[in-house]
């Protein structure tokens, strides 16, 4: 299963992407989203491990997250494991003439009960994961700068 979106949002990369990859922010943005936090030592990069909590398709799962790829306003790629689903997401950031394209690209394998429903599954997360992005996009968008750059990982890259 591959799922792919992208958007384009007028803000500067680095304020995108600071933004996007601070787990206390992506709560703000991805539906469903409980709860995510860090739970390695020292700041995010390449072998952190997140716990998220999350409910999709009416179902509370809790998932392990590693960061597999962390390379500065570039990339930023997650390994996902939840049970009945596990795959890659990764987070790929380019300037534009309009400021940030963000492409997201899902790749997995669902199992047990999501492996019947896989189209069914495939489907409810592009719908989410367009909103997801549209919500970002949307929040990054109409957000003071000021706001934005109070963000803990902003501030931390000023």
């Amino acid at each position: 299963m591959k799922i792919e979106t992208s958007v384009v949002i007028n803000r500067p990369i680095e304020d995108v992407f600071v933004y996007s990859t601070d787990t206390e922010n992506t709560p703000e943005w991805q539906t469903g989203l409980l709860e995510s936090r860090v739970t390695s030592a020292g700041p995010i990069g390449v072998g952190s491990t997140i716990r998220d909590v999350r409910v999709f398709m009416g179902r509370q799962a809790e998932s392990s997250v590693q960061v597999i790829v962390y390379e500065l306003n570039k990339e930023f790629t997650l390994k996902i494991e939840s049970g009945e689903i596990q795959f890659n997401a990764r987070h790929l950031y380019e300037s534009t003439d309009d400021g940030t394209k963000v492409t997201f690209i899902a790749e997995g394998k669902p199992k047990g009960f999501f492996k019947h429903a896989a189209r069914l599954i495939a489907r409810k997360m592009q719908q989410q994961f367009v909103s997801d992005f549209q919500k970002l996009k949307y929040l990054l968008e109409d957000v003071e700068e000021s706001k934005v750059r109070s963000s803990p990982s902003l501030a931390a890259s000023i």
